[in-house]
């Protein structure tokens, strides 16, 4: 069964390319349902405060296939395999970080989430290696790829009376010489109206490094739809640490029509607001933790499977003895094209 899926894998990346005609032909034994997405992304980072500050720029492909098999009523297996390439001097060598999303070359190219997804009356179940999200993402966005990226948990979303709920228990796979952590997660949101939706979430982090202390986090968040073509989101974010404990972000999302839709946003994002991840810091949907600045992007449907997007953002560091965030400013541009299938 490892062997076949593999090659059903491998199928659906040529999928992508031959068109929908073609893949009708391909015979599926196993009946195993794919989707994914393929980003061709140039990316410019322009960084100071770092031993070679400069101009670094290159091409990111990060290749994504998501593959589901049915096993039962309610219950499905699941799968997801990822892949990135990097050009130029976005991978570190050059002397100012890195732009990879995976933590280290040999745990790149690989399936990296794998379990069970679970429907039970109004609610959803995943059991096993995923990505999380909580609130908008300012105290955690796992959006990263790789073998030791992605936590085992415990995911259940469904609905308590009139509120969105959602429970997590998890527990980080890190590579050695790390401990890993474990945290829990409540999320709730709930309609105001159909234009207006308040949320809010509480997690406990209990870090598996003694020298860190446990976190607790919490947060309120917000969605505003004026009308058909304007929204405002905005999230607020506290830990329990003494200092550099608060984050915020605030945008307005402006849809010129189906196809066309512009955003910008402001965010400020202290060093200890958000959760620390032993492979990649700061875990924070704003550039980076222990950073303040500004997010613009302009997105661009070309047809019914593909996207354009343009990205630029800035941040500056906000505290120059920062524990787990970033002491370097940056301005990063973000030119991309993104297939699903």
């Amino acid at each position: 069964m490892k062997k076949n899926l593999i090659l059903a894998l491998v199928a659906s990346f040529i999928l992508c390319f031959v068109g929908t005609a073609f893949a009708a032909d391909i015979p599926n034994p196993l009946d195993i349902k794919f989707d994914g997405s393929l980003t061709l992304q140039y990316r410019n980072d322009n960084v100071k405060n770092v031993a070679t500050p400069g101009s670094y720029n290159g091409m990111k492909i990060l290749g994504v296939v998501n593959a589901t098999k049915n096993i039962a009523e309610g219950l499905d297996l699941y799968t997801r395999f990822t892949y990135e390439s990097i050009s130029g001097g976005l991978d570190g060598s050059k002397g100012y970080g890195s732009a990879l999303d995976y933590a280290n070359r040999q745990y790149n190219g690989t399936i990296d989430a794998f379990g069970l997804k679970i429907a039970s009356g109004t609610w959803n179940w995943t059991v096993g290696s995923q990505a999380l999200t909580i609130g908008q993402g300012m105290v955690y966005d796992n959006g990263f790829i790789g073998k030791h990226a992605l936590p085992y948990a415990i995911d259940g979303k469904g609905k308590l009376g009139a509120v969105t709920t959602e429970v997590t228990y998890a527990k980080t796979n890190y590579e050695a010489p790390y401990k890993n952590d474990t945290f829990y997660v409540i999320q709730l949101g709930y309609d105001v109206s159909p234009q207006f939706n308040v949320g809010g979430f509480y997690t406990k982090w209990n870090p598996g490094n003694p020298a860190i202390n446990d976190g607790t986090y919490y947060g309120i968040n917000t969605v505003y739809k004026f009308d058909g073509k304007t929204s405002f989101n905005a999230e607020f974010a506290k830990s329990n640490y003494n200092v550099d404990n608060k984050a915020y972000i605030a945008g307005l999302t402006y849809a010129f029509d189906k196809n066309d839709k512009v955003s910008a946003s402001a965010y400020r994002s202290e060093d200890l607001s958000n959760i620390f991840d032993s492979n990649f810091g700061g875990m924070t949907t704003a550039p980076n933790a222990n950073t303040k600045g500004y997010m613009f992007s302009y997105k661009h449907k070309m047809g019914t499977d593909t996207t354009l997007s343009v990205a630029y953002d800035t941040y500056d560091h906000i505290n120059p003895a920062a524990i787990t965030g970033t002491s370097n400013d940056r301005n990063r541009t973000k030119v991309g094209v993104t297939f699903v299938f």
